[in-house]
């Protein structure tokens, strides 16, 4: 199923691809993986950096070496010319006293056979020096070739795909005796070559949802996504063209047994829509080293599909919308934060005889983390949403007034070892304002939660991770005399390149 977050958690993807991980509180997975992507693109520019300055040292070496030669060059060429002249001075020595017949000619024989001895060496030692300068600036500029490369990685060089699967399983009770759980396992692969990116993810599930005497149960597919995009750069300017497109391959037809449970307490709380096109387009510009400024925007294409089929009117034509974000990123080794604002507006849904139009959201994403001494990391983050009210066409639904949500939360993390690391993190939401979903009849006035959790990620080698999660929860709607919910929730997620 996608819906607008989908490019909020597409535009975030940062070169190591990661699944995207989900708790009790639907916003924190993107903030954590907003910060690991932080933390990983700190790493890599540090990487970069030493590289960099390692290469950097390999040319002013290769420099001095080229230097030296040209300067031994020189000396030997200076060396030459004066061997020269001493071997054609004793060389006229020679013939004037040849020529005198004085007795100690073999005297200058000797001296003439040594000066072009010499001159035959230093003419050797010269065109030896002359090779080896050749040689030399052969290297040095190997060597700044490699260098301009590392400034000039090209797209086009890339080439990998990489799979991953996730276990996530979700149980609660309130307070009134409902109890519910659910059972999500999606499956992800994308394969990159060059400048195209390729995705698919489907995802299977057990849904059981008890409330008062009505029991739902769902088993089967979600909807599947197919996606692909086009990544282009130039210098400091990437720009990325992608289109998703929902599968309707999960069951739409849920309305009528109870099976639906709010996402605050599960992941899916559809299982089934009709088919959605989302074409998007991210533009990035680096404005320094360290410092990204993002613009994007994408449109929802929905297409009507039938919710309840012992119904003729359970059928529903959703609102198409337009999302729009703005993003900074700010990398640098020993902290990273990512600032995000998006706005999203909704054209009218026509469910049957029922027409309206979904407010229209405002959202902030604040993330930083602090890199600590001794392997440790230490990541804040706080979401602010703001829903206003739908406007209905029909008198008989519910009045809604403006949702105001607020989430934030701190994550710790420590690399134990070199292929293992944990976590624990803390999770707070905060809604004000009634809430209605026409579609879902779901509806909350409010609601806070508390979320307390641990996490052990294992890197089995360098194409292989497995992290493991739980989590345990206590959510109260604020309304006077409400229920409360408990609960916990277990991830596995496995991601490996192939």
């Amino acid at each position: 199923m996608l819906d607008k977050r989908y490019l909020l958690i597409s535009m975030l993807l940062v070169l190591i691809p990661q699944m995207v991980e989900a708790t009790a509180i639907n916003v924190p997975p993107t903030a954590r993986q907003i910060a690991d992507g932080a933390i990983y693109d700190a790493k890599l520019a540090v990487e970069q950096a030493k590289a960099k300055e390692l290469w950097q040292q390999y040319l002013a070496n290769d420099e001095k070496k080229v230097s030296d030669v040209k300067e031994f060059i020189a000396l030997t060429q200076k060396r030459l010319a004066d061997a020269r002249a001493f071997y054609e001075k004793t060389d006229q020595d020679l013939t004037m006293v040849t020529a005198s017949g004085q007795a100690n000619l073999d005297d200058f024989i000797s001296s003439r056979d040594k000066a072009r001895e010499q001159v035959a060496l230093l003419e050797k030692y010269l065109l030896d020096a002359e090779s080896d300068l050749a040689g030399a600036e052969k290297t040095r500029d190997k060597t700044g070739k490699s260098l301009e490369s590392m400034d000039k990685a090209s797209l086009s060089d890339r080439s990998w795909q990489g799979a991953g699967a996730d276990i996530k399983y979700y149980r609660w009770h309130s307070d009134e005796g409902d109890r519910g759980y659910q059972l999500y396992m999606p499956a992800v692969y994308t394969f990159i070559d060059g400048h195209m990116e390729y995705s698919f993810k489907t995802a299977y599930m057990y849904s059981n949802n008890k409330t008062g005497i009505d029991n739902g149960k769902y088993t089967g597919w979600t909807d599947s996504n197919l996606g692909v995009a086009y990544n282009s750069k130039h210098g400091k300017y990437q720009t990325i063209y992608s289109l998703n497109v929902n599968l309707p391959t999960g069951k739409s037809n849920l309305y009528g047994n109870n099976a639906i449970m709010t996402d605050d307490l599960v992941e899916m709380s559809r299982f089934g829509e009709g088919w959605n096109y989302i074409p998007a387009i991210l533009f990035n510009w680096e404005a320094r080293p360290g410092e990204t400024w993002a613009l994007g925007a994408s449109y929802t294409r929905t297409g009507s599909y039938d919710y309840d089929s012992s119904r003729p009117d359970g059928w529903i034509d959703p609102a198409n919308n337009w999302t729009f974000l703005g993003r900074f990123k700010k990398i640098k080794e020993n902290w990273q934060f990512v600032g995000e604002v998006q706005y999203s507006t909704y054209s009218k849904t026509i469910e049957a005889a029922s027409e309206y139009r979904q407010g229209d959201q405002f959202e902030v994403h604040l993330v930083y983390n602090r890199k600590l001494a001794n392997r440790q990391n230490l990541m804040f983050y706080y979401w602010y949403n703001n829903e206003q009210p739908y406007d209905s066409f029909d008198p008989t639904l519910p009045k809604v007034a403006t949702g105001r949500n607020h989430y934030a939360g701190t994550r710790w993390k420590n690399d134990v070892s070199a292929k293992g690391t944990v976590g624990i993190g803390f999770d707070f939401m905060r809604k004000f304002g009634s809430v209605y979903d026409p579609l879902t009849d779901l509806r909350s006035n409010g609601r806070t939660k508390y979320t307390v959790g641990l996490d052990y990620e294992h890197r089995i080698n360098t194409k292989t991770k497995l992290t493991l999660r739980a989590e345990q929860f206590y959510m109260k709607d604020n309304q006077a005399g409400s229920s409360g919910y408990h609960g916990y929730n277990f991830y596995g997620t496995c991601f490996f390149y192939i």
